[in-house]
């Protein structure tokens, strides 16, 4: 009863971000690789799979759900039917549990009607957005407010992209500073400080800027920067060493 999926919420309908929602990529890469399915169980399942449908209504294949007791209830799909990954493109889910003879469906019995296909169709997409530029005003910064390198500004483009990260880390690959946002470019004015504000120790940084499409695929773009604010030694030195 009540199918729907996320993690809270509802990601029905017709609207951006309800699509958005609803897609996700299978790929491995550890960013939106499964698609959560929420519904309530009326009673304890005897059986439940999740059988996939073309937006023709032709069925693909279907997969085991092992959550059979009765009550509110969740499962990951990872793009699976019939054990293996499916292409990507639209799909239709329904779920089909027995219990006592009786055969319980949702989101109905026929769910691949034009208007159950706006409301609940998932998208499996697995191509990531493509980087349209990347920039950084210096890859060499001295923080120590002279007005001279005291920052680097650095910017990206993804075509497709709907949201960004940016990640500064140190040679230790700990996270030193970050940011997000949503739209398609990412940019980030790094001075050379960590989350709190407090500047870093002289050394060699990394910062990386991520595009994310609405599945989770990613274009990431990196550049080092090295951040030096210790100024050239000077060795007085005169010759002669004595003079009239």
């Amino acid at each position: 009863v009540g199918l729907d999926f996320g993690a809270d919420g509802s990601a029905l309908g017709t609207t951006t971000a309800a699509r958005a929602s609803r897609s996700f990529s299978p790929n491995g890469d550890g960013s939106v690789d499964a698609l959560r399915l929420r519904w309530i169980n009326g009673v304890a399942m005897d059986s439940l799979v999740l059988k996939v449908h073309r937006p023709d209504g032709s069925l693909v294949g279907s997969a085991p759900v092992p959550q059979l007791a009765a009550g509110a209830r969740a499962f990951d799909w990872n793009g699976k039917a019939g054990g293996s990954r499916l292409p990507d493109g639209r799909y239709v889910v329904q779920l089909v549990g027995t219990a006592d003879e009786r055969t319980f469906r949702a989101p109905s019995a026929r769910p691949a009607t034009a208007s159950q296909t706006a409301r609940y169709a998932v998208t499996i997409d697995t191509v990531a957005p493509k980087v349209a530029s990347a920039s950084a005003s210096t890859t060499l910064i001295s923080p120590n407010g002279d007005g001279v390198l005291d920052r680097t500004r650095l910017a990206m483009t993804a075509t497709g992209a709907t949201r960004w990260s940016a990640r500064v880390t140190n040679r230790e690959g700990a996270l030193v500073r970050s940011a997000s946002g949503t739209g398609a470019t990412a940019s980030l004015t790094w001075p050379g400080t960590d989350t709190a504000g407090a500047r870093v120790p002289d050394g060699r940084y990394t910062v990386a800027l991520a595009g994310y499409d609405d599945a989770g695929n990613a274009a990431v773009r990196s550049w080092v920067v090295t951040l030096d604010t210790a100024g050239p030694a000077v060795a007085p030195r005169a010759t002669p060493s004595t003079f009239s």
